[in-house]
């Protein structure tokens, strides 16, 4: 089940708090909610990772399936706190190259110089 909560922090950036797994269990779920976001013109999107403990390549792609529709909009998905093994994950992939990561929820809003 995800227990997760979306908030909107001055109406220009959207943090999504992540759950203690992001695997192929949920995936399709957050996938769907980025997507929402998108459609809504919500394109400034951080992940607050600070619950998640485990992410396989579901979660990955997950990710990284939406990170060119935003860009592409002149938005951005970035991490924050980020845990040991996702980070594993992110440096194995050389995504850690591609994705932006902060370690906490402040910095991360605040990178977006909106």
């Amino acid at each position: 089940m995800i227990n997760n909560f979306e908030k909107n922090i001055s109406g220009e950036v959207t943090v999504i708090q992540t759950n203690k797994r992001l695997d192929a269990n949920v995936s399709d779920i957050y996938k769907q909610r980025i997507k929402n976001l998108i459609d809504q013109g919500k394109i400034n999107i951080v992940l607050d990772m600070s619950k998640t403990e485990f992410m396989d390549s579901c979660g990955l792609a997950c990710i990284v399936s939406r990170i060119a529709k935003i860009r592409s909009l002149n938005g951005d998905l970035r991490l924050s706190a980020v845990g040991a093994q996702v980070n594993k994950v992110l440096e194995i992939t050389n995504l850690d190259k591609i994705l932006s990561c902060y370690d906490n929820n402040e910095d991360a809003i605040n990178s977006f110089k909106l």
